[in-house]
Parts: C-alpha cells; structure tokens; sequence
C-alpha cells in the first residue's frame, strides 16, 4: 500500500537497472570527477568546472531528492556563486507569498506566527529549505512556486484568508474549512497507508471533490483580488487531487498537475526570459527530455525549450545520494537506498575516497560514447534519467532536514 502522498512524489526506487552496467560502469569511471564537500561548503576543480558551467547558462535546473541537508548545501552554494534573478520551485505561489509577506516581521513575530503552521508549508517546515527562500529575499531575488498547494497546505492559506475575509460570515466559513482540514490531516497521518474507496473524512480535504462546490461559493463572494487568487489555487489543487483519489483516474491527476505547472511557467515567462533563473524540483520533472517515472514531457522539458527559442541551452543538473536518512512529512525522517539503477554509478565510491568525497559524472560526455559504441540502454528510467541531465553529482550519505 502507499501513501496518497505517493502518487505526487513518484518513488523511482523500483525501477531496477537492466543496462549493460559493466559499460555503464567503465564509462561512468572514465567521466568522473572528485568535488571536495567540507563543512558544507565546496571546492576542487571538478567544483569550479561545474560554477563555470552554472554561470555559462542562464537556465540552471537542480533535479533533487528532497528533505536532504546536503542537496540544499549543494543548492546554496550554487545560488552563491551563481547571482539569480528568479528562483523557481515545485511549491505553490499562495504560501510563498505568504511567507514572504510574513518576513517583514521581526524575527520573533515570524517565529512566532508560522510555529504552528511549520508542519503545513512543505519543502518550507524544514530548516534549510526555509533558509534558501530567507537567502534569496534577502538577495533581492524573485520567488515562484508552479505547483499546487501542499495536500495539508490548505490550512496555513484558510488562516490566511480568515484574514482577508470582510464578512463574519465567510470568516466562520473559512474557520470551519480550516478545522476540517485539520482534523482530517491528524487522523491520515496516522494512518496514511489507505487504499480505495477512500473515506474522505479520513485523508486530507483537498483529496474530497464536494471540497470544490464551498470553494466556488466564497470565490463568488470574495472581496479582494488576492482571495480570488488563493481560492482558485485552492480549486485547482483541489481538482488535481480529487482525480488522484478516484480510482483510475490518477494518471489524469499527474497529466493535469504537470500541465498545471507547465501554463504557470509559460505565463511566468516574460519575467524569465533573458534573465537568469535556477530552478530546483524533484529530479523526476527536470530532465531535457521524457520524465523518469512516467516517460512523458515534464517542465525541465518546456525550460529546455525555452532556452532554446532564446538562442542558448539550459543546465540541468541531478543530485542524489547513495544512502542515508531523508526528511519527511510524517516522520522525524526515512530511509533513503538512492536509486537502483544508477548502481553502476554508485559502484565507484570505494574506501580510498574521503568521506567528504562527492563524484561528479559529465552525462553529455558518457551519453556520446554510449551513441558511439551503439549501446541503447534498455531501461526507459535510466535512459530518461542519463540523458536529461548534464551533470550527475552523487553524495555517499545524506542526513535529514530537520522540521522548524
């Protein structure tokens, strides 16, 4: 049984590697390079190749593994070295303008204000995540989310709009919504390995499509532009998850969230273009070409061409460990074994390496001689993964993000 949260985060651990890995293997040695990590900072020469790489190109995507310290160690010091005008996540734009509103508050006032939401903002209850977005506010730099609202997010944006409300009347309504959701999340966490038919009071709200009939009422009455814009973010969530919660219907779900973040981008554009953007995303929706799980165009696949109508190409950049503990929604962390069939890869590090010791693999270059010697990878999963990256850096352990 998997969690419904599952469906949204696509474990790619199943895919067993059925290429020619002693090839796969040789050729990854011949391409690889050491980047020195210490106290989470980065240097060597493998390092300053891949800044010179990063400050090449004004399209930079990091496809991760998430709730990782050492991929966002590896995401600041990108974002360091390489000045960004647009930092674009696989978040919501509701809750990061929310919380960007809430940091001109004094320190205290934040902590304060989002403690009791910290285990409903995402990729943003988590310490170092929440330090990037801190980091790039501070920078100057523009912050956009494409993706729906989180499955238990909708409480911190109900709060927000009990605020907003002008009326006693859509206030009670919203306090009534964010109770729901509240309760809900509480008894799914609990339980969150369900299957079909699902009882609706017992997973989270955006899962429940009656959820949509209350929302179009208060869009109707709505008062302010900006709850307009956070209801509708809510109904759009809302139809992504009500169709991952039908039966057969959650390949519909994944078609509609992607083209979902795929039409924000696009209306994003004209603030992109011509500028410099990094984008970090879960590896799956990043690469070039066809999706890793679900072998289909993905928005690392749209920013591809983007950069292509500008006369220039993108950077896109995988990071994964070999093992270790991830951060989680519903633990304190979990387990993490990498990816099956990159074995080939994780293969390389041995005991003479350094324990601050990450190997860098040039893809463009092992994916040339694989062309060359007429070697098709027989797995569709790794093959989608090798050839929509540039760049693959892998990390012997990971260790979890805390929570807020």
């Amino acid at each position: 049984m998997k969690h419904l949260i599952s469906i949204f985060s696509i474990s790619l651990l199943s895919f067993a590697s059925v290429a020619q890995d002693t090839v796969l293997n040789s050729l990854a040695n011949e391409y690889k390079q050491i980047v020195h990590h210490v106290d989470g900072h980065f240097e060597g020469e493998a390092w300053s190749t891949l800044l010179n790489e990063v400050r090449a190109h004004n399209h930079v995507l990091i496809g991760e593994d998430h709730h990782i310290n050492e991929v966002l160690d590896f995401t600041q010091a990108i974002a360091e070295h390489g000045t960004f005008d647009n930092y674009i996540t696989e978040s919501d734009q509701a809750t990061l303008r929310r919380l960007e509103a809430l940091k001109t508050l004094d320190s205290e006032q934040y902590r304060k204000k989002i403690t009791p939401f910290r285990e409903y903002l995402g990729f943003y209850g988590f310490e170092k995540d929440n330090a990037l977005l801190d980091f790039f506010w501070k920078e100057g730099t523009q912050t956009f989310g494409i993706d729906q609202v989180l499955l238990n997010g909708d409480v911190f944006l109900y709060d927000q709009l009990m605020e907003l409300a002008q009326t006693e009347q859509a206030k009670l309504r919203y306090q009534k919504l964010k109770n729901r959701s509240l309760k809900n999340w509480m008894i799914y966490k609990k339980n969150p390995n369900q299957t079909p038919p699902y009882n609706f009071d017992s997973i989270p709200l955006l899962f429940d499509a009656e959820l949509a009939q209350q929302l179009n009422e208060l869009l109707l009455s709505a008062s302010s532009f900006k709850e307009r814009e956070i209801l509708e973010e809510l109904l759009l969530s809302n139809d992504i998850y009500s169709l991952a919660a039908t039966p057969g219907k959650e390949y519909d779900s994944h078609e509609k969230r992607i083209s979902a973040m795929k039409k924000k981008l696009i209306m994003l554009y004209p603030s992109l273009r011509d500028k410099r953007n990094l984008y970090k995303f879960g590896a799956n929706h990043l690469t070039k070409f066809k999706s890793i799980g679900q072998n289909m165009p993905d928005v690392g696949n749209l920013v591809y061409n983007l950069a292509d109508s500008e006369e220039g190409t993108s950077l896109h950049l995988a990071i994964i460990q070999k093992q270790g503990e991830a951060g989680s929604l519903f633990e304190d962390k979990q387990q993490t074994n990498g990816l099956s069939f990159l074995k080939p890869f994780y293969d390389l590090f041995t005991e003479t390496h350094a324990s601050g010791d990450w190997l860098m693999f040039d893809l463009q270059k092992i994916n040339q001689a694989l062309r060359k010697q007429k070697i098709i990878l027989e797995s569709t999963a790794l093959r989608n993964y090798l050839e929509g990256y540039d760049f693959l850096i892998i990390f012997p352990h990971a260790t979890a993000q805390k929570k807020l």
